[in-house]
């Protein structure tokens, strides 16, 4: 990273404190598995779409994503993702439908 970039990622921080954003060093380190499973737990919604998003999580997302820490992943692994579900077929609608962002 060269200076501008030193700069630009000083810039950032900055901003995000402003704005209250604040990045939790030791939950970035949580495999994308287990927040998966956390936030399927958090949803309040029906059983067969639980069983959905169950399935999808562990034959699509897990597989592929799994291992990596919420820290390790970037954007560009979910657009590799979805990319790659969606040329096998498996019907995704939208990343961040299902992620909910």
């Amino acid at each position: 990273m060269g200076s501008d970039g030193a700069d630009a990622f000083a810039d950032k921080v900055e901003n995000d404190k402003k704005a209250g954003i604040r990045f939790d060093p030791v939950r970035g380190l949580v495999p994308l598995r287990a927040w998966a499973q956390e936030w399927l737990e958090r949803r309040v919604i029906g059983e067969s779409t639980r069983r959905n998003y169950e399935g999808f999580i562990q034959n699509h997302l897990v597989p592929r994503l799994g291992r990596k820490t919420l820290a390790g992943l970037a954007r560009r692994d979910f657009e590799k993702f979805a990319k790659d579900v969606h040329a096998s077929g498996a019907g995704l609608r939208s990343p961040r439908s299902m992620i909910g962002w």
